[in-house]
């Protein structure tokens, strides 16, 4: 399990929050059972946020999978997230998120997502992949404990 300094993800994710003025940001770590939310700003979500995610309702697990940053200005018109759940039952609409890393790794990253399909920047999806080397660095130099699966 990773560990990090709460006012730190806070403030990376309000920065991010003010620059792209999304629905919401979250700051996630992949686990076994999900995407675990470290923090978030604002209501990313159409629903509730819970503390653990199912990947099947996330964008970000695909960003960690294929650990690249990942845009969508439309999920609609995208054929292949037209139908997920993510988009279905979460209702994410336009989504901007970036992996960080621990040891090389993807093991976690930072989403922009908002309710209405809209456009992102090449700024804004530069902020995003900053904040996303910003946990690197963080991540890098925070205490972990090892889980059964590290």
């Amino acid at each position: 399990m990773l560990y990090f300094d709460e006012k730190k993800l806070k403030a990376i994710a309000a920065t991010i929050h003010k620059a792209l003025k999304p629905s919401g940001v979250v700051i996630w770590t992949t686990e076994d059972e999900g995407m675990r939310v470290q923090t978030a700003i604002g209501s990313p979500l159409s629903g509730p946020l819970p503390s653990v995610l199912d990947k099947k309702l996330t964008l970000g697990y695909l960003v960690c999978e294929l650990n690249r940053t990942l845009v969508f200005d439309d999920t609609l018109r995208q054929p292949l997230l037209a139908g997920s759940d993510a988009i279905k039952i979460m209702g994410i609409m336009a989504y901007v998120g970036a992996p960080f890393h621990f040891e090389e790794k993807a093991v976690g990253g930072v989403s922009a997502v908002h309710q209405h399909a809209r456009s992102w920047t090449a700024s804004e999806v530069q902020t995003v992949e900053n904040a996303a080397i910003e946990l690197s660095g963080l991540v890098e130099s925070s205490p972990s404990i090892p889980t059964g699966n590290s």
